[in-house]
């Protein structure tokens, strides 16, 4: 899952479209960890796309965006679900977890802030209660 955690979000995702999309022409195993294959691109060009999955800055591709650069693009993504399918579902679901997590601690950091606020407001005078409410009228009267 290395080499999909490095893609960019957008790689990342057209990658899975490419997949989907049955793009990969061939593939075959070069060693262990070595894969090389062609990735059929957007348009009419096929790209020679290289993946090492135990070092995956080490993989290559000859796309535009890939070529000379230590980057995960799209067609290095394709590749990797061609040959590992079951990496997207566990992507998927570290998707989810991380999603989960994510509104776990907005809801608790809202529910804290929501404390706090009501702790401000109990200690104000009824005048700094009064000054603040009508400071918040004429804003609106402006937004």
């Amino acid at each position: 899952m290395k080499l999909l955690n490095l893609a960019s979000n957008n790689s990342f995702w057209r990658g899975i479209d490419y997949h989907h999309e049955n793009r990969i022409i061939a593939w075959k195993e070069l060693t262990d960890n070595c894969y090389q294959g062609k990735v059929k691109g957007s348009g009419s060009a096929v790209y020679a796309v290289t993946i090492d999955v135990a070092h995956p800055r080490k993989s290559v591709c000859n796309c535009p965006f890939a070529e000379g650069r230590r980057v995960i693009c799209k067609h290095m993504v394709a590749l990797d679900l061609g040959i590992f399918p079951e990496k997207e579902q566990q992507m998927m679901d570290y998707i989810e977890e991380q999603n989960l997590l994510y509104e776990q601690e907005y809801e608790q950091e809202m529910q804290e802030r929501e404390e706090e606020i009501r702790e401000y407001v109990m200690q104000l005078t009824k005048a700094e209660l009064r000054q603040l409410l009508i400071q918040r009228m004429i804003d609106d009267l402006y937004d």
